[in-house]
């Protein structure tokens, strides 16, 4: 099955073929717009897994898009419509490089940091993991340790 081959591969396969965002909604409107009106989905914020899963049900209900497609997809939606705060203890890689609009290696930093020493209590630790400080303090009120 098709959608069983997407999401096994992984999102690896598609971060070296990123799309801006421009793209990203071209797509986006293309593909979903097929089935449903647009604001049933940007009406809600969801974190990467999420839009993944969402997308992975539309994939399977037969949304028409190739794997690299429905990946720009998410990736768009994740940038886009991703949490509007950020539960920085428990946030995956790709939720915290989409919040803070930095790299993927950046972000999977700030994991393997609070990984390997504990949860954030400050965004003094955050800084400790090499996070970007500008990027972080711009965020600094929707960050919930």
């Amino acid at each position: 099955m098709k959608v069983l081959v997407l999401f096994a591969i992984g999102a690896a396969a598609f971060a070296q073929q990123k799309i801006d965002d421009a793209q990203g909604k071209k797509l986006f409107e293309t593909v979903c717009s097929q089935c449903h009106e647009l604001s049933l989905t940007t009406g809600r914020r969801s974190t990467h897994d999420e839009w993944m899963d969402l997308v992975q049900r539309m994939a399977q209900k037969g949304a028409n898009a190739t794997d690299d497609q429905f990946f720009a997809i998410v990736d768009y939606l994740t940038r886009n419509y991703g949490p509007a705060k950020l539960r920085i203890n428990e946030a995956l890689a790709p939720d915290v490089a989409a919040f803070f609009a930095i790299s993927q290696s950046d972000a999977e930093a700030i994991v393997k940091y609070r990984r390997t020493n504990g949860n954030y209590k400050t965004l003094d630790d955050l800084f400790k993991a090499g996070a970007d400080r500008k990027k972080i303090e711009a965020k600094k009120d929707s960050i919930e340790f």
